[in-house]
């Protein structure tokens, strides 16, 4: 039992440890990343919402 909360608990070190390594190495390009991908999905958004509103309006009429 043990040994197996042992690797788990080491398994979970390595992965926080690779994560933060990583978003180190790439912290410049994920804030880019997440600025353009923020607002590519809320063009996105905002798009279905136009789109939805359109064929409401046209269903109704």
């Amino acid at each position: 039992m043990a040994d197996t909360s042992t690797k788990v608990l080491y398994y979970l070190l390595i992965t926080c440890w690779s994560m933060f390594v990583i978003m180190i190495f790439f912290v410049e390009h994920l804030l880019w990343g997440c600025i353009v991908g923020g607002f590519s999905v809320l063009g996105m958004i905002s798009l279905g919402r136009i789109i939805l509103v359109d064929r409401e309006d046209r269903h109704h009429r």
